[in-house]
């Protein structure tokens, strides 16, 4: 008997949490390297927060907190 990934969340009581990460996995994402290079720019003074928010796609809800602590 095969179950798949939905089955197993709704048998075990995991749904909304499975549909939270799937919706999150459905999500396009910059590649890691490209965002990490951004982050060293940002660090070096070579590019401006706002560039990274675009690549994270946060740039309607900028969250720069997160990135505080690098500065």
């Amino acid at each position: 008997m095969t179950l798949s990934t939905p089955q197993l969340a709704a048998r075990f009581g995991w749904t909304d949490q499975y549909q939270v990460l799937r919706a999150s996995s459905d999500q396009r994402r910059a590649p890691q390297r490209l965002l990490a290079r951004a982050i060293t720019g940002y660090v070096e003074g070579v590019l401006p927060l706002q560039a990274i928010a675009t690549l994270r796609g946060s740039a309607r809800k900028p969250c720069w907190a997160s990135y505080a602590k690098l500065a």
